[in-house]
Order: C-alpha cells, then structure tokens, then sequence
C-alpha cells in the first residue's frame, strides 16, 4: 500500500471515529433531554391525578361503622409522590422510550363517636398499594 493510500486509510478511519464519538455525544444529550422531561412529566401528571381524582381529606367518606353501634367512620384516598422511575430504550422508532413510575396509593380512615369527630381526625394509614404506571415517549413528548 502506498503511503497516500494509508493516510487516506487512516484519515478514514478518524474520521469515522469522530463521526461516532460526535452520535454518541448526541445521543447522550437526547437520553438526558428526555429525562429532564420525563422528571416534568412526572410531576405534571400526579397534579392531574390529584386535581381531577377523588383523592385527598376533603373527599373523606363519611359512614356509620357497621363494626360498632355508635361508631362512625372518615376515609380517604390519597397518593404520595413518585417513589422511583425509570426510562427504558426501546428498538421502537415510533416510540424510542417508554418511562415508568411507582407511586403508592394509601387509604387513611378515623374512627370516633359522632361524624363530626371521623371528620376532624386523626387519620390513619389504614392500607396501602403500590401502583405502577407505564407511559411512551411518541413524537417528541411524553404521552398519557
């Protein structure tokens, strides 16, 4: 082989290496980006579910308590915050990602002598469960 033909070889050969370190470098910028918005996401869409849900101490279930004569109960459903998420690739063009969250969902209740007190309080966990949700990333944004 010549010399101007292992240069050219091996000119080739770095700039293929650059070209790949620069769609790494691309590619890592887009994984980050869509983290970033995933976390936004996140927050965005369990303010939705808290707005429009039936969750929270305002929307306490008042009852008699079928236990007790006497007795009444407060119960309420609410959600904590996201416990952990996770983004996974997929070998999807339409979709490259699907990001997922685990949240719990708990129910709190108050037991006492008139409904006025169930009302007040105290509340206690009284159960509680994991929940996971999967969503996919479809044409630049995350989709419910």
């Amino acid at each position: 082989m010549s010399r101007i033909a292992r240069r050219i070889s091996v000119l080739f050969v770095v700039f293929a290496l650059m070209a790949g370190l620069q769609a790494a470098q691309v590619m890592a910028s887009d994984d980050a980006q869509v983290e970033e918005s995933f976390v936004a996401f996140q927050k965005d869409w369990m303010q939705k579910l808290k707005t429009h849900g039936k969750y929270g101490e305002h929307n306490a279930q008042l009852a008699e308590d079928k236990e007790g004569a006497g007795t009444f109960s407060a119960e309420y459903d609410d959600l904590t915050e996201p416990t952990s998420f996770e983004i996974k690739k997929t070998d999807v063009k339409s979709t490259p990602y699907v990001g997922v969250i685990h949240y719990e969902k708990r129910k709190y209740s108050c037991r006492a002598k008139t409904l006025e007190q169930a009302k007040l309080g105290p509340y206690e966990v009284a159960s509680s469960s994991e929940v996971t949700e999967i969503f996919r990333y479809s044409n630049g944004k995350w989709v419910y």
